[in-house]
């Protein structure tokens, strides 16, 4: 599957990209440190030297984040987790990841992580900013392990917030899961707290940005309208009526076989009319990857969805408002079995099986009207051979 503008090599099988808006992140945090915070704090130095400093911090900064994902990568695999790629993005980064969870100790553990990880980093930083500035070791060298070490220690405390879509979240859920045994209303407490939490936020960067006249207001502003999407998408997963269970089919066959190959592609900004105008051109697709503004397959529009907006809103109404999260529904490889498919516990609670190449590229969507057109063939079928024996 797409993951990435940049693909920057992969890291024990697991491939590593970037969104090209952290090349954007990049140079303003750099030309930030090396233009305004380092000559502030620590003057004396020429320019050349300031921007040597602030590209390193950059370079270290981002390389925790990296360390940040890998720790939810190898904690995933270790509990069995298939992880797909890491992609590095300008709110910090992204480990996507499919498979069966066996209870709610893998989410926790495998969300906790996260924090973890970037606490730690915070703490080897400041460890060693501490122990460099006890030998006489250059100031500005030391600002910058000071810098990484603040920076990590606010990322984890940041993460463990208990509000989706942060690691805190993640904990949330799988506690209440754990307490009560429902999962769903675990990641809905989680996705409430996560709006409540990224209105504040981005109220108050508003506030700052207008009022106070605080630039890092729109920054505030980002996150916190970040934070607001992603729970409300939460939300709308974890109140999502259970979906039928698929049928299997009558004689073996393999998840790719039951849905047509390269389903039509449509950016996220496409209105509803648009793909309303597109049906009589995709064949017996019931499904529309949705690309979304960093190039990513990262959902899917139903078909039968479409008829959910009201006709005088499908003119205004983007395929975002409706679109499934590839990553909170099944996910599938193309040489297995359906059989196997369906006996995965998620299958139950998704509306689709979105099935994978080999590569990595998207195959094909598995809906239950894939599966039921799929089975009317095989009765057809079997019908003619049934004539043809009794003949």
């Amino acid at each position: 599957m797409e993951t990435s503008s940049i693909r920057l090599g992969s890291i024990r099988g697991v491939p590593i990209g970037a969104s090209w808006t952290l090349l954007i992140v990049g140079l303003i945090l750099g030309a930030g440190l090396a233009e305004n915070r380092y000559p502030a704090t620590h003057a004396g130095y020429d320019d050349l030297t300031y921007w040597f400093a602030a590209a390193v911090t950059v370079v270290a900064f981002f390389g925790s984040i990296l360390a940040h994902e890998l720790g939810h990568a190898l904690v995933a695999r270790a509990r069995g987790l298939e992880v797909d790629d890491i992609t590095l993005w300008f709110l910090g980064g992204v480990t996507r990841m499919h498979g069966e969870v066996d209870g709610p100790g893998t989410d926790a553990g495998v969300a906790a992580i996260g924090p973890i990880t970037s606490g730690a980093l915070g703490g080897a930083f400041w460890v060693l900013a501490a122990a460099l500035d006890g030998v006489g070791v250059d100031p500005l060298a030391i600002a910058v392990l000071e810098w990484l070490a603040i920076i990590n220690l606010a990322l984890a405390l940041f993460n463990a917030l208990p509000a989706a879509p942060l690691d805190g979240g993640s904990v949330l859920a799988a506690t209440v899961w754990w307490r009560t045994g429902d999962r769903p209303r675990g990641r809905q407490i989680a996705a409430t707290c996560g709006q409540v939490l990224g209105g504040a936020l981005a109220a108050y960067g508003l506030w700052g940005l207008l009022v106070a006249g605080n630039d890092s207001g729109l920054w505030m502003l980002l996150v916190g309208w970040f934070i607001l999407q992603a729970a409300r998408a939460e939300s709308k997963v974890a109140t999502q009526a259970p979906a039928a269970p698929m049928p299997p089919p009558v004689v073996p066959v393999t998840a790719s076989e039951l849905a047509p190959h390269d389903p039509p592609v449509v950016a996220e900004s496409a209105t509803i009319d648009e793909l309303v105008g597109l049906l009589g051109s995709i064949g017996q697709h019931s499904a529309f990857a949705v690309r979304d503004s960093d190039g990513v397959l990262s959902s899917v529009v139903l078909v039968e969805d479409l008829r959910t907006v009201p006709a005088p809103a499908r003119a205004t109404t983007t395929a975002r408002a409706i679109a499934l999260p590839v990553a909170d529904q099944a996910t599938a490889w193309t040489t297995e079995e359906w059989a196997d498919v369906l006996a995965r516990e998620q299958v139950s609670h998704s509306r689709l099986v979105a099935v994978y190449r080999p590569d990595q590229t998207l195959a094909c969507v598995v809906t239950r009207a894939d599966v039921a057109r799929f089975l009317h063939r095989q009765r057809l079928a079997q019908g003619s051979d049934a004539v043809t024996d009794r003949g």
